[in-house]
C-alpha cells in the first residue's frame, strides 16, 4: 500500500545503509547558468521535457545551439525511454563538452546494461574530466557484467577514481561483484585522498549483508583502525562491520561512540552496538551516550539499552535517572518508557503519565504508546483509551496495535472490543486513523461484525483524488473481507501542474528560501536552472504560507529530515497537485534539498534535507537547492518539529 510521497525502499528504513557523511565526491557538479529564465528557445524544451514530448527532445538534440542540446538530453534523462537510446548514444559524440556530460547523464538514467560497450568506448576517447567522470557514473548506473568487466580493464586516472570507486560500489550493491573488484575498493580504502575513501566506503556500509566481503573483513578493520575519530569514510565501515556480529569489533566501535566530534558517526555506531548491549562495555558506554548533546545520539542509546535482556537493578536504577533527566525530550523518554513498560513495571509509566501527561497532548500520547507496549491487558487497556482520545494520541494507537497484533489477534474478547472503536476510527475522517483501522479491518481475525457496511460508507465518502491513500485502504481492506466495493470508486492521481515561467521568472535564477523552525533558522537556496517547475511550485507555496506551521513528520538520522506535507502534516498528502520528477545533475549531498516521491512524477509539496550524502538517490530524485545557512539546526530536527514560518526572497 502506498503510503504518501515518502523515500521509498526497504534499504532506507533506518538509513543507515543509504548514505556516506560528507560527501561521495565523484566530481560530479551543476554546470553555471544557461539564461534559461531569459530564453523562450530553452523554455519550450524544458516544457516539452516536462510533457514527456520523448519525439520532440530527440529532434533538439540535433539543434545547432548547445544550450538547446543540453536541456534535451536532460530532458530525456527524466524520460528514461528505451526509444531515445540512438539518439543519445550519438550524443555522445557531440563537440560541446556540456552536452556530453548531459546525454552521459540521460544514458545512466536508462538502467541498461547493453550500454556498457558504448559508455566504455566513449570513456576511452573522452579527454574532459567532468564527462569522463559522468559515464564512469553511467557505467555504474547502467549495471551489468559487462559494465564490470569494462571497469576492471580500466587503470583510471587519479582525478576519476573517486568516481571509478563509486561505480564499482554501485555494481556491488546491484550483485555485480567480484574479488578483483572488492580488492579495488579495498584499496580505496586508505587512499590520501578523502573522497576517494568516500567513495570506496560507500556499498559496505551499502550492502544489507556483509556476505559478500566477509572475506575480507580483516582489510576492512585495518582500513578502519588508521582512520581519525573524524574521518567520514568511518561511517559506511562501521555499519558494515556491526553485521559481521564479531565480538571483536567492539573495541573499535566503542572508540568511534566516545571519540567522533560528528554525532553522525556516533549515532551510526550507537545504533551498531544495540545488539551488543550485554556486554556489560557496551552497556556502560550507551548509559553515558544517553546524554549526548545530539537528541539522536541519546535517542539511539536510550532505544538500545531499553534492549536489555535481563537488566540489572542497577541497570533499571540508571533508567530511572536517565528518563528523570530527560522528561522533556519525548524522544529520548519514550524508549526508557517503554523499557518498564514490557517489563511488567507499567506503574512506572502510569507515574510519569500523572507526572506530565498534563503538560500536553505529546506528553500524554508518548506514555499511553509506551503503556501499550505491556504485552497484558494493561497495554490493550493503553490502546484503547488512546483510541478514545481521538487526534494524534489515536494515530499512536495504530503504531502500538501493529506492535503487538500478532497477540491481540488470538484473543476474541479484545477484538470485540477493539471493532467497535476501529469502525469510529474510520468515521473520525483523520487519514492515519483511517488507513489503520482499514488495514486492521483487512485482517481476517476482524472479519464478520458490522464492519462491512461501516468501510463501504466510508469509501463512498472519501474524495478518490484527495483521500486517494485512504481510499486504497479501504478497497483493500473490502476486498480482503469478500465485500463487492462501491460501484465506480478507484484512488486516482491529481492534476499534473505546469510550469508558470512568469512566475519562475519573478523568482529569479537562485531564490532563497527562509525556513523559520522550532529549532531555529534554515536558508536554502533554490536553483531555479536545475529543477526550475519544482523550484517555481516551492516558492509560490512558500509565499501563500502553504508551509507554515507544517511539521517535519519523517526524519532518518544521518539520512533525512522531511516535511512538506501541506495538507495534514502526517507525510500522507500534498499540495493537491504533482508535478513532475526533475532529475539532473547535482548529486544528493549533505545539505541537498530533494522532493519526496512515491515514483515518478507524483513529486507534490512534500521535501526533504540531506543530514548526510546517498549515492542511491542521484537520478532518481529531484534536487532543487541546498542548505547554505542553519545546517546545525537541520542536524537536530526530530518528527513534530514545526516550520513556524516559511518565506522567500527573489534571487538574481
Amino acid at each position: 500500500m502506498r503510503r504518501g510521497r515518502r523515500i521509498s525502499g526497504a534499504a532506507c528504513k533506518t538509513g543507515l545503509v543509504c548514505l556516506v557523511l560528507a560527501g561521495c565526491a565523484s566530481g560530479l557538479n551543476d554546470r553555471s547558468t544557461d539564461g534559461l529564465l531569459e530564453r523562450e528557445d530553452l523554455q519550450r524544451v524544458v516544457d516539452r521535457a516536462l510533457e514527456r514530448d520523448v519525439p520532440a527532445l530527440i529532434e533538439a538534440l540535433s539543434a545547432a545551439d548547445a544550450a538547446v542540446r543540453r536541456r534535451a538530453a536532460l530532458g530525456l534523462a527524466g524520460a528514461r525511454d528505451p526509444s531515445s537510446r540512438g539518439a543519445l548514444l550519438r550524443g555522445l559524440s557531440d563537440p560541446d563538452r556540456d552536452v556530453r556530460e548531459a546525454v552521459a547523464f540521460a544514458l545512466g538514467q536508462l538502467h541498461d546494461p547493453a550500454l556498457a560497450p558504448d559508455l566504455l568506448g566513449a570513456l576511452a576517447g573522452e579527454s574532459q574530466e567532468p564527462v569522463a567522470r559522468r559515464l564512469l557514473d553511467a557505467l555504474g548506473q547502467s549495471g551489468g557484467r559487462g559494465a564490470l568487466d569494462g571497469l576492471l580493464a580500466l587503470a583510471p586516472e587519479r582525478s576519476r577514481l573517486a568516481a571509478y570507486q563509486l561505480a564499482l560500489g554501485r555494481l556491488a550493491v546491484q550483485g555485480m561483484a567480484t574479488p578483483e573488484s572488492f580488492q579495488r575498493l579495498l584499496a580505496g580504502l586508505t587512499n590520501v585522498d578523502p573522497s576517494v575513501r568516500e567513495s570506496s566506503a560507500w556499498a559496505f556500509g551499502r550492502l544489507v549483508s556483509a556476505a559478500p566481503w566477509r572475506a575480507w573483513v580483516a582489510d576492512v578493520r585495518n582500513a578502519l583502525d588508521g582512520y581519525g575519530p573524524d574521518d567520514p569514510a568511518a561511517g559506511p565501515l562501521l555499519t558494515g562491520l556491526s553485521r559481521v556480529s564479531d565480538p571483536s569489533d567492539t573495541p573499535r566501535m566503542l572508540f568511534w561512540l566516545q571519540q567522533a566530534s560528528d554525532w553522525r558517526l556516533r549515532y551510526l555506531t550507537a545504533v551498531g552496538l544495540t545488539p551488543r548491549v550485554d556486554d556489560p562495555r557496551v552497556r556502560e558506554a550507551l548509559f553515558v551516550a544517553i546524554d549526548d548533546e545530539s537528541p539522536h545520539v541519546g535517542e539511539a542509546a536510550a532505544t538500545a539499552v531499553s534492549t536489555l535482556a535481563a537488566p540489572s537493578d542497577e541497570d533499571l536504577a540508571r533508567m530511572e535517572a536517565a528518563l528523570t533527566a530527560h522528561a522533556g525530550d519525548l524522544h529520548r523518554a519514550f524508549p526508557l518508557l517503554a523499557a518498564f513498560s514490557t517489563r511488567d513495571r507499567s506503574q512506572r509509566v502510569r507515574s510519569w503519565l500523572a507526572e506530565y501527561g498534563d503538560d500536553g497532548p505529546e506528553q500524554r500520547s508518548t506514555g499511553l504508546a509506551a503503556l501499550a507496549l505491556d504485552p497484558g491487558e494493561v497495554g490493550f487497556a493503553a490502546v484503547l483509551e488512546a483510541l478514545d482520545a481521538g487526534g494524534a494520541m489515536a494515530d499512536r494507537a495504530f503504531d502500538a496495535l501493529g506492535n503487538r497484533w500478532s497477540v491481540d489477534r488470538r484473543d476474541p474478547a479484545r477484538l470485540e472490543r477493539l471493532r467497535p472503536r476501529l469502525i469510529d476510527a474510520l468515521d473520525s475522517g483523520r487519514r492515519m486513523a483511517v488507513v489503520g483501522a482499514a488495514t486492521l479491518l483487512a485482517d481476517s481475525a476482524l472479519h464478520g461484525g458490522d464492519a462491512d457496511e461501516a468501510l463501504a460508507r466510508v469509501a463512498r465518502g472519501l474524495d478518490p483524488v484527495d483521500r486517494a491513500i485512504e481510499l486504497s485502504a479501504v478497497l483493500e481492506a473490502l476486498e480482503a473481507r469478500g465485500v463487492p466495493a462501491p460501484s465506480g470508486l478507484a484512488p486516482q492521481l491529481p492534476a499534473r501542474r505546469a510550469l508558470d515561467w512568469a512566475a519562475a521568472r519573478r523568482w529569479g535564477r537562485q531564490p532563497r528560501l527562509r525556513l523559520e523552525t522550532e529549532r531555529g533558522e534554515i536558508i536554502l537556496r533554490l536553483d531555479m536552472e536545475a529543477a526550475p517547475l519544482t523550484v517555481e511550485s516551492m516558492a509560490t507555496l512558500a509565499a501563500q504560507g502553504a508551509l507554515d506551521g507544517t511539521p517535519f513528520h519523517r526524519v532518518v538520522p544521518v539520512f533525512v529530515a522531511q516535511g512538506g506535507d501541506v495538507s495534514g502534516g502526517d507525510g500522507l498528502g500534498g499540495p493537491g497537485y504533482r508535478i513532475r520528477t526533475e532529475p539532473g545533475l547535482r548529486p544528493f549531498l549533505r545539505g541537498s534539498a530533494g522532493m519526496a516521491s512515491a515514483g515518478p512524477d507524483t513529486e507534490g509539496s512534500q521535501f526533504f534535507l540531506m543530514q548526510g550524502s546517498a549515492p542511491h538517490l542521484d537520478g532518481a530524485y529531484t534536487v532543487f537547492g541546498e542548505v547554505v545557512a542553519g545546517m546545525d539546526v537541520v542536524d537536530r530536527l526530530q518528527v513534530g518539529d514545526r516550520i513556524l514560518q516559511a518565506t522567500v526572497e527573489p534571487g538574481a
